[in-house]
């Protein structure tokens, strides 16, 4: 018997100040719409994140940065699962703290 294959999906988030600059450190949140699933990760030092995986999932997951009392808009992404793999639209994203 073959069993499915699984394989994360997850976001890449680069998180950016108003003049395209990197910001390390910075935290970015995820929360899931629907189930209230939350979470909290800290950029590297190009500035990116990849923890938000198919944990959240499914459903619509809305993300955020902040750093040094700046805050990026909220963006969404969506989780679509089915019995064997989870995929997430979009794969990446650049939030621009303000």
């Amino acid at each position: 018997m073959y069993g499915c294959h699984q394989q994360t999906a997850k976001v890449a988030v680069k998180v950016v100040d108003t003049g395209g600059n990197s910001v390390s450190g910075a935290t970015v949140t995820a929360i899931n719409v629907g189930s209230g699933a939350m979470g909290s990760y800290t950029t590297d030092g190009n500035g990116v994140t990849t923890g938000i995986t198919d944990t959240y999932a499914p459903g619509v997951v809305r993300i955020q940065a902040s750093s040094s009392g700046r805050q990026s808009p909220d963006f969404d992404v969506n989780f679509t699962c089915d019995t064997c793999t989870c995929t997430v639209s979009p794969i990446a994203v650049t939030l621009t703290v303000e």
